[in-house]
């Protein structure tokens, strides 16, 4: 591949990485690994990482497994784990791996080679979640404005929600709670729990206790309503009820966990209100 194709087609910070990485591995002869990982598994890890980056990716006859996909992301490797990445057939699949390699690499702060990655995820909702990781990791890095030019481009609905949550709580984080209470009025009228959840976070730092007492009525409904199986956590998150309930517990505040417990025979949350803690 010439340079002038490879820039066009990789963008400059992943080519050059890409280029350093092919002409002198991952981790030279005699290297004990301390300058991809600090230590314990590290030098295990260095030496598998230098046998499969002594096979040409292309010639691989099995596909890469998605951890080690990450693991090269998250030790500086982004170049090379999206080489490997590109080299799986099925589409989908390939979306969700560079999906993966840019949450990594957005949270080891990599956030320019997390940039560059982006446009080059072919599959939209994989795109599109990959802007919404981004979104929060440049405003965590004081790019208020990049971070807002990428949740401009967020381009479904459904994600819409998520990302001013994501971008009100990385405020949050960061002490700027007026703006951070801005964005969440944008995302204020979401049905989801991960995103009222994040909104609860947003307004308990930020001592809006009238908006987060709100919001805990909003979710204690949605709990009520979907049982244990509260739509918006479906990639792990914590549940509706946890988010309620284990800040309260840690306060002391054991009201609403005493009412829900107290009506086995009535509340539809019986059942299920261990289980969502849990």
């Amino acid at each position: 591949m010439s340079t002038q194709k490879g820039m066009a087609e990789w963008g400059y910070e992943l080519f050059m990485a890409r280029y350093r990485e092919r002409r002198y591995g991952l981790a030279r002869e005699g290297d004990a690994g301390k300058g991809v990982l600090p230590g314990g598994f590290g030098p295990c890890l260095v030496t598998l990482f230098r046998l499969l980056a002594s096979r040409d990716a292309d010639g691989a006859r099995e596909p890469v497994p998605l951890w080690h996909l990450r693991a090269l992301a998250r030790t500086g490797h982004l170049a090379r784990a999206a080489e490997l990445a590109f080299t799986i057939s099925d589409e989908p699949k390939q979306g969700e791996a560079l999906l993966a390699l840019v949450e990594e690499a957005a949270g080891a702060g990599d956030l320019l080679g997390a940039q560059a990655l982006v446009d080059s995820i072919r599959v939209r909702d994989c795109h599109d979640r990959a802007l919404v990781a981004l979104v929060p990791a440049w405003a965590r890095a004081g790019e208020l404005d990049r971070a807002l030019a990428l949740a401009e481009r967020v381009r479904y609905p459904h994600n819409w929600s998520i990302t001013w949550a994501l971008l009100a709580k990385a405020l949050a984080d960061t002490g700027d709670f007026r703006g951070a209470l801005d964005f969440a009025d944008r995302a204020a009228g979401s049905a989801s729990s991960r995103v009222l959840a994040l909104l609860l976070d947003v307004a308990t730092a930020a001592g809006d206790h009238v908006r987060a007492g709100d919001l805990v009525d909003r979710l204690e409904d949605l709990a009520r309503l979907h049982g244990p199986h509260s739509p918006g956590y479906d990639r792990g998150g914590p549940r509706p009820l946890t988010a309620i309930l284990v800040p309260e517990v840690v306060r002391g505040d054991l009201d609403r966990l005493d009412a829900l417990l107290r009506r086995p025979g009535t509340s539809p949350l019986y059942p299920a209100v261990m289980v969502d803690v849990l």
